[in-house]
């Protein structure tokens, strides 16, 4: 497909022009396709599976020291094959080092450090209170290892979105098969040849492959199954799952909006359009929780459309995006056409207008960051998540009119806000998604113990920091009761069970209804104290009538 330039006023280069890293992309892809890899067969997919149900059946993953040196040899790697991965990443997404060692290698290292220095606290049973009927017993709720996990991982950040959730897998106990995206190969192919160097071979297995391999492993039984991608796969794997009962994480996407009312003061409103456009050409708009479209007040609309194209043209100066090294290239050309397709069913209606952007060279992967403005809640750019780095701006009337059309729509994963503080409340407290951000966009990735996950459509279940153990554990429940005390066993057997007092027992203390919190809060006190208070009243006595005598 030739260039097709619908047009360009961001400072872009020509077409002809490419940095290095697009460059590399666009040779890689091409030799990949001549020569690809053989996908795992039937065979290793059932290989990979048994060794690592062996491995959790050893029992080598409940220690928590075989986890940390795990999680430590992962972090190391990271570091160690800095160069390996930027080239991986270069040839799969056209990635400068920079831009891979800040959205994958740094992300994955910080997840790994932060499991290792919290795991003990992470997997400390949980003591329960004990109530009238387990006087003397011993109650806790442990975080026991699900099993052997399934990752399916997508293409748009490859090794992080393997390898995070890997972290949880690791730290929860639990050992785990890989399959990487086939959309990147050369990530894939250094996972399957490195990790099992690096990891335990039989705890950790990597099987690379296209849709077929994927089928393959969902047709077998595993204990969870973790899947990052599109919402439509997202049912499909739900599906597979289902058929054997095996809970799911999946974490998907949807159309992230943004509103920017008219509150903001100028320099705020700058600083929104700048945050804005980092957020959108962040991996060039292929990441799930990267600003769709922008809602904003009709007010200012104008001037949020003229920071947008400013800002854009200041954060790939001097060169212009196209040949600025630090912005990716579409993965793919049936990607750039798609979206270019819906760009162009776009600017076709009358009330469009292009403000920055609109250059598309297919044959490259290349997509200029686009803004159009004048769009409306049933034009083309709005029918889909659009995942690239077009950004529809559509006009509302308020914070209440932003709200409605939010919720028209499934949930997304994540919803930004810029606005003064009365405003971005009502606007986060009225809508519902994965996460919500006041005064900037995709930000919130940067803390390991912020939960990441979606809701209805966006996702079930959340990772990342303790959340991601959580997810990767079952709390299973372990009751240690006293051998003795059968005297306050007596009341619960067929003999005793229609006797006055146990009938009013049950009907005074069990039935009572909810407790003053004082009460609540003195039973704790006895309960916990009230073995020692007995001791000491008894050895008073007993030392009284001692000294009596």
């Amino acid at each position: 497909m030739p260039a097709i330039t619908i047009n360009d006023d961001t400072g872009s280069t020509p077409a002809s022009a490419n940095n290095s890293h697009a460059a590399i992309h666009t040779a890689a892809v091409a030799a990949y396709a001549a020569a690809p890899d053989p996908d795992a067969s039937a065979d290793d997919v059932r290989i990979a599976l048994a060794a690592a149900r062996a491995a959790f059946a050893d029992g080598r993953t409940r220690q928590l020291a075989w986890r940390k040196d795990q999680l430590r040899k992962l972090h190391a790697w990271v570091h160690a094959a800095e160069a390996r991965i930027a080239d991986a990443l270069a040839k799969d997404l056209g990635r400068s080092p920079a831009a891979t060692l800040s959205l994958e290698s740094m992300l994955i290292a910080s997840e790994a450090t932060h499991a290792v220095e919290n795991l003990d606290d992470w997997a400390k049973p949980k003591h329960l209170d004990n109530n009238l009927f387990t006087l003397g017993d011993n109650i806790k709720v442990e975080r026991a290892p699900r099993g052997v996990v399934l990752i399916l991982g997508p293409w748009n950040y490859p090794l992080q979105l393997m390898l995070v959730p890997l972290v949880a897998a690791i730290a929860a106990g639990n050992t785990a098969v890989l399959k990487p995206s086939e959309i990147t190969p050369y990530t894939a192919r250094l996972m399957r040849e490195e990790l099992p160097k690096v990891l335990d071979p039989q705890a950790v297995r990597v099987v690379t492959g296209g849709p077929k391999v994927a089928e393959q492993l969902l047709a077998e039984k595993f204990d969870l199954v973790f899947f990052t991608g599109s919402p439509q796969i997202g049912r499909i794997v739900m599906q597979a799952a289902a058929k054997n009962l095996t809970p799911v994480v999946l974490e998907l996407g949807g159309k992230c909006p943004v509103y920017v009312d008219a509150g903001l003061a100028p320099g705020d409103l700058r600083n929104a359009a700048r945050r804005i456009m980092w957020g959108k050409t962040l991996n060039n708009g292929q990441t799930c929780i990267s600003p769709d479209y922008v809602l904003v007040h009709r007010d200012v609309s104008a001037k949020l459309c003229d920071a947008l194209r400013e800002e854009l043209k200041d954060i790939f100066a001097p060169s212009g995006p196209k040949a600025h090294p630090n912005l990716s290239r579409m993965a793919t050309v049936r990607h750039t056409e798609r979206l270019a397709g819906l760009l162009r069913r776009q600017l076709a209606l009358p009330h469009s207008r292009l403000v920055a952007g609109g250059d598309v060279d297919a044959a490259e992967m290349y997509f200029a960051p686009t803004v159009v403005g004048g769009v409306r809640d049933a034009d083309p750019l709005m029918e889909e998540e659009l995942f690239g780095p077009v950004l529809p701006v559509v006009e509302v009337t308020d914070v209440d009119d932003a709200v409605a059309r939010v919720n028209a729509r499934p949930h997304p994963l994540a919803s930004y806000v810029f606005g003064p503080p009365a405003v971005a409340k009502r606007f986060v407290d009225r809508t519902r998604s994965g996460a919500s951000i006041i005064n900037d966009v995709s930000y919130h990735v940067v803390l390991p113990e912020l939960p990441f996950g979606g809701v209805g459509e966006s996702g079930v279940g959340a990772y990342h920091g303790r959340e991601g153990f959580l997810s990767m554990t079952q709390p299973r429940p372990v009751m240690h009761r006293n051998k003795g005390l059968e005297v306050a066993n007596s009341p619960r057997y067929p003999n005793n069970v229609d006797k006055p007092f146990m009938v009013n027992l049950v009907k005074t203390v069990v039935m009572a209804g909810p407790r003053p919190r004082f009460v609540i809060v003195l039973g704790k006190f006895l309960y916990s104290w009230g073995f020692l208070i007995i001791a000491i009243v008894v050895a008073f006595v007993v030392g009284w009538r001692i000294g009596r005598l």
